[in-house]
């Protein structure tokens, strides 16, 4: 952490919290550190002391994975886009099944984002 200059009026931390892990247990907390670009400390510290813990790490994906992801909700918004597009110049809403397939596309992307 860098110094404080002496303009800058914030309290130091100057006390200290410690816990008992094992080996496993701190590992683990490195690597969930690590996944969220934290140091270890920062990220203890914001466990401990955050209204929501996070309890979520999102881990980064690789590019070619983004792509994918990227490619398969643009194909979705396109299909949804036409469905709408199709009620607005008609007046009529697309067929029952059309809206069901783009829900069903819609609801697969979304559990297929939450299991990453």
């Amino acid at each position: 952490m860098a110094r404080l200059k002496s303009s800058e009026v914030r309290e130091r931390r100057t006390a200290f919290m410690g816990a008992n892990v094992t080996p496993s247990e701190h590992e683990e907390a490195i690597r969930r550190a690590s996944l969220m670009g934290r140091r270890l400390s920062d990220y203890l510290r914001l466990a401990a002391l955050s209204d929501r813990f996070p309890d979520t790490v999102h881990p980064k994906l690789p590019p070619e994975v983004g792509r994918m992801i990227a490619f398969e909700l643009a194909r979705i918004g396109t299909n949804l886009n036409q469905l709408s597009y199709h009620a607005n110049a008609t007046g009529a809403m697309p067929d029952r099944v059309a809206l069901d397939e783009t829900l069903n596309e819609i609801v697969k992307a979304t559990e297929a984002l939450t299991r990453l």
